[in-house]
Parts: structure tokens; C-alpha cells; sequence
């Protein structure tokens, strides 16, 4: 749209790769653009990053291979993961890790 080809990649704001309006599209490192990724399929309690070690047991939250913490509740955990989301990506945090 510029003339130009981009120097980087091509991160859509919104995750969805069809919706190429100009407003939702920004340059973004590789490592930039893996912040804006929706959460994976083969998640199966709804939250990435977390994990409970056995059924009733304490929560666990991990980011790039670091230990974050053990929580009483899911929440806690997702909360501490979506900290240190938001601390590592800065702008190009996905939607669902910005504070509400």
C-alpha cells in the first residue's frame, strides 16, 4: 500500500489474516508477531500457560521456559502468565492478555 515491501513482517492486530485492512496491519520482528498468536487448539483448560499437576492440586504458570509460579486457582495463574505476556511483547500482546 506504501510502494515499498516491508522491511519486517506483517502482524494482523485483530489475529485474523483475511481482514488486510490498513488499520489492522503493522510491521512486526518474528518475535513480535509470535506475541499476537490466539490460543492453540490443543489447549484444553482455556488457558495458555498454566497447568494443574494433579486434579485438585495447586496451579502452575510458565513463560518461556520459566517458572512463574504456583497458584491456589486457575485465575492466579493465568494472571501471572499474562504479566509476564504483556512485560516480554509490550505492544504486540495478543487481545486476550491486555488488562481489562
Amino acid at each position: 500500500m506504501t510502494g515499498e515491501w516491508a522491511t519486517y513482517r506483517i502482524d494482523h492486530i485483530n489475529t485474523k489474516r483475511n481482514d488486510n485492512r490498513w488499520v489492522n496491519l503493522r510491521l512486526g520482528s518474528p518475535a513480535e508477531n509470535a506475541g499476537n498468536k490466539g490460543i492453540m487448539r490443543t489447549n484444553t483448560n482455556g488457558h495458555t500457560g498454566t497447568y494443574q499437576r494433579k486434579p485438585g492440586g495447586p496451579w502452575v504458570a510458565h513463560f518461556r521456559n520459566r517458572h512463574l509460579g504456583t497458584f491456589k486457582t486457575q485465575e492466579e495463574a493465568h494472571e501471572a502468565y499474562a504479566k509476564a505476556v504483556r512485560n516480554h511483547y509490550g505492544e504486540f500482546v495478543h487481545e486476550r492478555f491486555k488488562k481489562t
